[in-house]
């Protein structure tokens, strides 16, 4: 006898399949014309201004998408990729004032002015048919954006870490290599690496590429053929995810530079009070991992069952939001992480406090621009709510 799906699973499927293709003709210009649309419309709107740095044969993408025109902290972003030998080619996917461009300028050596077409991967896109000619000449070749701070430590530079990997493609950290266990079992955590699961993919704030992989055939096609969308969603799909999938199938070498398979050991070991400090600046998207670190940060009481509990909701959330995003404090003050995701300051209070607790360790003239800039940013969310 066979036995037939659940009515209900039918009926859930069919509704997907049919949302999908109400989707797909929809936007039948994103799906099978992508990016050529916006070659054709609205390329004329960009712009190339030189900068003040010489070139060099290690070139450095920066993608800047600031409302609040260029900050301290964008300055010395682009400062440290020159200071680690590599030109600067900042894309502001927003227009700049003339003297937000001379600032730019000054640090940079080239600047891209254009439409805010496709976030991240329409800039970057951008920039790689800018460089297509001069591929060949170069070194090395990195994406960088201003979805994080960076460095987040004077005198350190992501760029020679990637570097010292010696990989075709290096990135900071990955995400989805791990099961998700449900929220309600946060002490069942599994933490692995399998990057044959679906949406497994390199976040892309931070990717260095060696000549071996920007002068080949699958690196270029992907550019050409990149599916450009004002939609973040299809940008991590078809942007991160694809370009992820592009090196893994093409046998490239890969692998970051935060040593994440060390996590659930140094989490292990550090103390009773920094553990629960480390629960106190935990980030996640999740309300029931909130309520659950809430719980288990109330009942802090240094057992091995509290212990057992505040390690399960860190690593669980790490599981399901990504260690980069979830752990920064673990990363930036044990493991010598360079970034700081500045998304949470706009989650919710609890992230806002945690990443002010973590930007508060952070020492001299760096640590104290990302503080202004995290004041300026809740400022300007009050007035807006």
């Amino acid at each position: 006898m066979v036995n037939l799906p659940a009515g209900w699973k039918i009926a859930r499927e069919l509704k997907r399949i049919l949302l999908h293709l109400k989707y797909l003709g929809r936007r039948f210009d994103i799906f099978f014309l992508g990016a050529r649309i916006y070659d054709f419309k609205q390329s004329r709107s960009r712009s190339v201004l030189i900068g003040d740095l010489p070139a060099s044969r290690k070139v450095a993408v920066y993608l800047m998408f600031s409302k609040d025109g260029v900050k301290p902290s964008h300055l010395q972003s682009i400062r440290n990729i020159a200071e680690a030998g590599y030109a600067p080619l900042v894309v502001s996917n927003l227009p700049l004032t003339e003297s937000d461009q001379k600032l730019v300028l000054s640090v940079s050596w080239r600047l891209i002015l254009r439409p805010n077409h496709g976030y991240d991967f329409g800039g970057y896109r951008d920039a790689m048919l800018y460089l297509k000619p001069k591929l060949p000449e170069l070194q090395r070749l990195a994406l960088l954006n201003d979805s994080t701070w960076f460095p987040v430590s004077q005198g350190q530079s992501w760029l020679k870490q990637a570097e010292e990997l010696n990989l075709d493609f290096a990135a900071a950290v990955y995400h989805e290599g791990a099961v998700k266990n449900q929220p309600t079992d946060f002490c069942d955590w599994k933490w692995s690496l399998d990057t044959n699961r679906r949406y497994f993919h390199y976040s892309s704030f931070a990717v260095l590429f060696s000549p071996t992989l920007f002068n080949s055939k699958p690196f270029r096609d992907f550019w050409i053929q990149l599916i450009t969308a004002n939609n973040k969603l299809h940008t991590i799909l078809f942007g991160e995810i694809r370009m992820t999938r592009m090196v893994l199938s093409n046998n490239f070498t890969h692998g970051c530079t935060a040593p994440l398979p060390k996590i659930p050991e140094i989490i292990q070991n550090i103390g009773n009070d920094r553990l629960a400090e480390a629960l106190k600046n935990l980030i996640t998207m999740d309300g029931r991992m909130q309520s659950y670190r809430d719980s288990v940060e109330a009942g802090a009481d240094g057992t091995e069952a509290w212990r057992k509990d505040a390690i399960g909701v860190l690593m669980t959330t790490a599981v399901q939001s990504g260690a980069g995003y979830a752990l920064a404090d673990i990363l930036i003050n044990e493991m010598g992480y360079q970034f700081l995701k500045k998304s949470p300051v706009m989650l919710d209070a609890q992230s806002t406090l945690a990443t002010l607790a973590i930007s508060a360790k952070l020492q001299g003239e760096i640590g104290a621009q990302i503080r202004s800039e995290i004041e300026e940013m809740c400022a300007e969310n009050e007035r807006k709510h």
